[in-house]
């Protein structure tokens, strides 16, 4: 049975690899990454910086012994202080992407911030990753890693959100409750996006 659990700081490394594998053709990451021999190292980097970071704010769940799949969170009026980003090794980010790869990055990052803001005004949960190892895909473990923040909405009353740039990824989502809000096209990269929301059960 898959149960979803707080991610430890020793699985990190792990969660860095799985995140890795899982979203190396994403195409979010094949616009900032382009070149594929490099790609997957890259994204290990930037995946175990990113799960540090969330880890910092008590937000990444993880699933199974060995881990199979990871799910980072951001809680309702939480960010990362400067020491965390540091503590973190945000500051890498340029020297892993580099520069230009940054620079796609940052433009990315800024576009689906300013739908977030547009679309989920009211404090909310944002999924911002959620992978599984490409060999332990279709056996309920995204579900289970989508469960212990879910449970909590609905206890709190508070929205989830979260957007992809995966079509196939939106019954995925759908079955666990989300819909979709906006269906759009970034306009930097020119890469359809949905974002999606979930209205907690009463």
């Amino acid at each position: 049975m898959n149960t979803a659990i707080k991610l430890r700081t020793e699985q990190i490394a792990s969660a860095g690899r799985i995140l890795a594998r899982a979203f190396y053709s994403d195409p979010f990451f094949r616009y900032i990454l382009p070149d594929a021999a490099t790609r997957q190292e890259k994204l290990n980097q930037y995946a175990c910086i990113y799960v540090k970071a969330s880890c910092l704010m008590d937000t990444v769940h993880g699933t199974g012994m060995p881990l199979s799949g990871v799910a980072v969170w951001t809680a309702p009026g939480r960010g990362l202080t400067p020491e965390e980003r540091s503590e973190a090794g945000m500051d890498r980010l340029p020297d892993i992407f580099g520069l230009e790869g940054f620079e796609r990055y940052l433009g990315m990052v800024a576009h689906l911030s300013i739908e977030r803001a547009r679309d989920v005004p009211l404090a909310h949960w944002y999924l911002s990753i959620l992978g599984v190892d490409p060999t332990r895909q279709g056996e309920g473990i995204g579900g289970a890693l989508l469960q212990p923040i879910l449970k909590v909405s609905d206890q709190t009353d508070t929205p989830c959100y979260l957007e992809t740039f995966v079509e196939e990824n939106l019954a995925f989502y759908t079955h666990h409750g989300f819909r979709i809000l906006v269906a759009g096209v970034e306009p930097r990269s020119s890469i359809p996006f949905w974002t999606m929301t979930r209205t907690p059960l009463a």
